[in-house]
């Protein structure tokens, strides 16, 4: 059969939801009422528009229309058999490139599209989203950002860069992700959700990313993964209250620190080769109203290191010295503990290939004590090994006990985060899987972003955004049409964002299809073929 080259045809694609649809029917509907009129239809030179609907188009890709996809999507994942799954979605968003043979038996190369190239390839796009409850998130969500600092959803802007991952060779890898939108949803029906350490507030259809032994990009809704038992990524424990903050200031001081008080003054000093890691230390002590805090720098202070830089915190103010021997008269609740294990770690930790590890000498056997009986209060398994060594200073032995636990436990630490161990280019091997379970059901502010990666980590938990929103951002970026039919729904219903995206991109809102259709044969000089 003769190719059809139709490089030079008007080419369109059909953007809106599919799997989350208010009339639950995975985006068929406007979809199969639109394509025909359009089919209909030839340019001055009698060329037919070529429309892209992913709807139709799937079945090219994965090999079966989208609700019966959608279906095998559950299948797979009851059987565990993971890997098909983020092959077929890997499939819809970049496409598929294969080799095979023409009629001359040369190898070719065949490659069916994927969704970003049905925006890159289209001559406009047209958009259509009915009003129904979307996938968001409660307005005090905390995202965690590209520098792995918190911020609130509602607070969130456009340009801000958050932390995302990104799937590559079967492996997914945390990368910093720019904001593209973000929008406030107004007030929906919401899930109160547990996980082992974290809880989020979302609407039912809110998708997260499904744990896999693989790391594969398998997301499923809220109330699939609850109703189901699905694993979720639990990233890192975010519910930090001030006594988390408390224990992690005594369990650095314990273990990195030197506390004076003498008839000149006060001083608490704390050293380390690393800004960041003083710049932290400085935060979480702002948290208690600490107002005289001093950091400096000195470069020598090792001699085996002569261009090395020292950098010192101080605090020499009587009143704050006192702020700090009371926190370190706190009752040892929980979070107190979680803190206390961050904050040692953080001082005197390191991380094996496996594990995390913890070490002290005898002269200071009771950090070491401490740090064993909070372990296994939080049900945390560890493993214990003594070691014997000669100092530099004299030949007698000494002994180091070294304590070790999972990394999968790493997350449950959050300052971990910034500088013990870089998450950029990480994958998600080795970080902890728990359930999630429905506390209650209530009616909230919700919030939602867009975002490179298409996704982004809510309150310690991998959680997807909307793909339309992304699509219409890459329409906008390279100022491809986007022309939206309104419908039934206000203006002021829709994002704002989407709104400028529409606009920007030098399209336009039409109130229904009919009006939409008139447009385009002006516009496009369109006839209706005979």
């Amino acid at each position: 059969m003769e190719e059809q080259i139709i490089n030079q045809h008007i080419k369109c694609y059909l953007i809106g939801a599919m799997e989350s649809t208010n009339s639950k029917d995975e985006g068929v509907g406007w979809r199969s009422r639109l394509r025909p009129e359009l089919q209909k239809r030839v340019d001055a030179n009698k060329n037919p528009i070529y429309v892209f609907d992913p709807t139709v188009h799937e079945e090219e890709k994965v090999g079966m229309p989208t609700k019966e996809f959608h279906a095998q999507l559950d299948k797979w994942i009851a059987s565990g058999n993971l890997q098909k799954v983020a092959d077929g979605m890997d499939c819809i968003w970049r496409g598929k490139t294969s080799t095979g043979e023409d009629d001359q038996g040369n190898e070719i190369q065949k490659h069916v599209m994927g969704d970003i190239d049905y925006v890159r390839k289209s001559n406009f796009l047209i958009l259509n989203i009915d009003e129904g409850d979307k996938p968001c998130l409660h307005k005090d969500t905390l995202i965690t950002m590209a520098d792995f600092t918190k911020k609130k959803i509602k607070d969130i802007k456009e340009g801000d860069y958050i932390l995302g991952t990104i799937s590559k060779n079967k492996k997914t890898y945390f990368v910093p992700s720019k904001v593209i939108g973000q929008y406030n949803k107004g007030y929906k029906k919401v899930y109160n959700l547990l996980s082992n350490f974290n809880n989020i507030i979302c609407t039912p259809d809110h998708k997260f990313l499904v744990a896999s032994k693989r790391g594969s990009s398998i997301y499923k809704t809220a109330e699939e993964i609850v109703n189901k038992n699905l694993k979720i990524w639990d990233i890192e424990h975010t519910d930090n209250d001030l006594d988390f903050y408390k224990g992690w200031i005594c369990g650095y001081l314990d273990n990195d620190a030197h506390l004076r008080s003498n008839k000149w003054g006060v001083q608490i000093n704390i050293a380390s080769d690393k800004q960041t890691e003083v710049l932290k230390i400085k935060k979480i002590l702002e948290n208690f109203k600490l107002t005289n805090i001093k950091i400096s720098s000195k470069k020598g202070i090792d001699k085996r290191y002569p261009k090395s830089i020292t950098w010192f915190l101080n605090i020499y103010n009587r009143n704050d010295y006192n702020k700090v021997i009371k926190i370190l008269k706190t009752k040892e609740s929980k979070q107190f503990k979680k803190g206390w294990i961050t904050g040692a770690i953080d001082a005197d930790g390191w991380y094996d290939k496996w594990d995390i590890r913890y070490s002290q000498s005898e002269v200071n056997f009771d950090n070491y004590l401490k740090m064993k009986d909070y372990l296994k209060s939080l049900h945390i398994k560890i493993n214990e090994q003594v070691r014997s060594r000669e100092t530099n200073f004299s030949k007698l032995k000494n002994k180091d006990f070294i304590l070790s636990f999972s990394k999968k436990y790493l997350f449950l630490l959050p300052s971990q985060f910034l500088y013990k161990r870089k998450m950029k280019n990480k994958t998600l091997n080795g970080i902890n899987k728990s359930r999630m379970i429905k506390n209650n059901n209530s009616f909230s502010n919700v919030y939602d972003i867009t975002t490179e990666t298409g996704n982004f980590i809510a309150n310690g938990i991998i959680t997807h955004n909307c793909g339309t929103y992304a699509e219409a951002f890459l329409a906008f970026e390279r100022r491809i049409p986007i022309y939206m039919i309104q419908n039934n729904m206000a203006l002021k219903d829709y994002n704002k964002s989407l709104l400028g995206w529409v606009i920007g991109s030098g399209g336009a809102i039409f109130p229904n299809q009919k009006q939409l259709l008139e447009f385009l044969d002006k516009e496009y000089k369109l006839k209706v073929k005979k």
